[in-house]
């Protein structure tokens, strides 16, 4: 039986279970790099006035959008929300959703996609709609770094120093994403992370450590194959080390999902996680970069997350 952290309220099924959908769409038109323009006719012309439902758009990234979705939730009653956006706007409104009693569904517009492809959401926006209307509910974990939620994965180390330094690039785009990796990997030095798991200490160095919910980064590079999002555990790999004759190998387990299976990769599983290192740096949370100190307490919020899924998933 997996234990609920009472910090971590658990969602309840049954009430909400009878209710009748209503659909709030969040449009992010900025984010992904991808163009939406099109996306409202299509929403309307596939919902088709079948289903109560209004469309929101963000007019700029610092609009208090929470404020905005909360209004119209207490007004309307809304009870699923669809966030269509990269990583970074699924993150928001997914955080945004957590604990609560409404759904959230995803139109992936990313790069990565990394819970979409996980939880094998369409990634042609027409059919994503699509599951909108016919998928099913289920509920599933999240995770915490700090005070930072994250849904797919979080960590520290070299891809979280690309991550910082890709948010500060002028252009986006996986061929920036790759220059940065190139330019920055010569340069980059494993660190000395001290690691408490569940109340179990270990002390490696590491090249990069990822607390995975879900088992990918995204684009199917599965950093945790065996990551079960309602298993009430987070995955942990730690790579220990990178060399330019080990990359490739390593960067081929990725896809081939079996990166647990090399020698340069540790992998542990736990609740609780806490992170000691030699200073100050940054971190990710589903791709998005933050800075944090010395120490960083990880942790799975289990049963916290209701979204949508194919009907023949084998989620419950």
């Amino acid at each position: 039986m997996i234990e609920r952290n009472r910090n971590h309220p658990v969602i309840s099924k049954k009430k909400y279970l009878m209710q009748e959908k209503k659909i709030l769409f969040i449009i992010n038109p900025i984010s992904g790099g991808k163009n939406k323009d099109f996306l409202p006719d299509l929403i309307r012309s596939t919902i088709n006035n079948n289903i109560p439902y209004d469309i929101l758009e963000w007019q700029s990234a610092s609009q208090d959008i929470e404020k905005e979705i909360s209004k119209k939730i207490e007004e309307e009653n809304f009870n699923i929300l669809v966030a269509a956006g990269g990583d970074g706007t699924i993150n928001r409104m997914a955080s945004f959703v957590k604990g609560k009693n409404i759904t959230l569904g995803i139109l992936p517009f990313g790069s990565g996609n990394g819970l979409a492809r996980f939880l094998k959401i369409p990634l042609t926006t027409e059919k994503a709609i699509d599951l909108i209307l016919t998928g099913k509910e289920v509920i599933i974990d999240s995770g915490k770094i700090n005070d930072k939620d994250f849904f797919c994965t979080a960590g520290v180390g070299f891809d979280a120093h690309i991550g910082a330094l890709f948010a500060k690039a002028g252009k986006r785009g996986p061929m920036t994403y790759i220059k940065k990796i190139t330019s920055e990997f010569n340069k980059y030095k494993p660190s000395l992370y001290n690691l408490e798991i569940d109340g179990k200490t270990y002390s490696e160095e590491a090249f990069l450590i990822t607390f995975a919910n879900a088992n990918q980064w995204g684009n199917e590079a599965q950093i945790a194959p065996g990551a079960d999002i309602q298993d009430g555990f987070l995955n942990i790999t730690l790579i220990k080390s990178v060399s330019l004759l080990s990359a490739p190998v390593i960067a081929s387990r990725l896809y081939l999902k079996n990166i647990h299976k090399s020698e340069d990769v540790i992998t542990f599983a736990g609740k609780k996680i806490v992170v000691k290192r030699e200073e100050d740096g940054p971190v990710h949370f589903d791709g998005d970069p933050g800075m944090m100190g010395k120490e960083i307490t990880v942790e799975i919020c289990p049963a916290s997350l209701r979204i949508i899924v194919p009907s023949k998933s084998l989620l419950k």
